[in-house]
C-alpha cells in the first residue's frame, strides 16, 4: 500500500471520528499521522521491516 492510500485512511478515519464527537486529541492525533505519511519520501511499507526508523522521521513531519 502506498503512502498516499495510508494517509487517506487516517484522514478518513480522523473525519468519522470527528463526525462521531470524539476526543479532538485522538483526531489531530489521527491527521498528524496522516501528514506524516504522506510527506515522507519514501515508502512507509519499507520502514515497516525496520521499527526503529520510524521513529528517525523528523518531529516537524510527524507533527505538523
Amino acid at each position: 500500500m502506498e503512502n498516499k492510500a495510508i494517509a487517506n485512511l487516517l484522514y478518513e478515519t480522523a473525519d468519522l471520528l470527528e463526525i462521531d464527537g470524539q476526543d479532538s486529541f485522538r483526531i489531530r492525533s489521527y491527521r498528524n499521522a496522516a501528514q506524516a505519511i504522506e510527506n515522507l519520501p519514501q515508502r512507509i511499507a519499507d520502514l515497516m521491516s525496520e521499527p526503529k526508523k520510524i521513529l528517525e522521521i523528523p518531529a516537524s513531519a510527524r507533527a505538523c
